[in-house]
């Protein structure tokens, strides 16, 4: 519930806070992994972005490969998934700008994950418990590459065992 400020009121001689209700709703939380469930093909996704973005988006799926051979990719309507059989930890959004991919990636440790990012010069936004949202950029990917496969690794480790 969200309120809108609060106006006194005198009640039996009794000085009162009467609020306005504003807004009264609740969204359950749900988990990166179950949003865009809806499956689709990779065409999807290289109609609905740039074809540099898809490139981009490739390169850290094969980074992904290289640290887990047996990588699961899916392609659903609002996020390219990636994980081990276990579990998916690192979920890919290729823009229709040219050349940006945004992803989320659950590490498993924290404070190495962020060591990592801090010591790049990485921009990140850290969101529930493990997990860290990043924009890459072409340019940015090529410079930075060994700390994203840094953060790949992290990943693969935590969500493999």
């Amino acid at each position: 519930m969200c309120c809108r400020g609060a106006q006194p009121a005198k009640i039996d001689n009794a000085i009162t806070l009467v609020f306005t209700r504003v807004l009264d709703t609740y969204e359950s939380p749900t988990e990166e992994e179950d949003l865009g469930a809806e499956v689709v093909d990779r065409k999807y996704w290289e109609q609905k972005s740039n074809k540099e973005s898809m490139k981009l988006a490739d390169a850290m799926i094969e980074m992904y490969k290289k640290e887990y051979e047996a990588a699961r990719i899916t392609y659903n309507r609002g996020h390219i998934a990636v994980g081990t059989q276990r579990r998916n930890s690192f979920w890919l959004h290729p823009r229709k700008r040219m050349g940006t991919c945004h992803f989320g990636i659950r590490v498993g440790d924290v404070e190495a994950a962020t060591a990592v990012l801090e010591d790049a010069g990485i921009s990140y936004e850290r969101g529930r418990e493990d997990s860290f949202s990043i924009s890459m950029q072409s340019k940015l990917f090529s410079e930075k590459s060994e700390s994203i496969r840094k953060l790949i690794s992290l990943s693969v480790r935590a969500y493999s065992e």
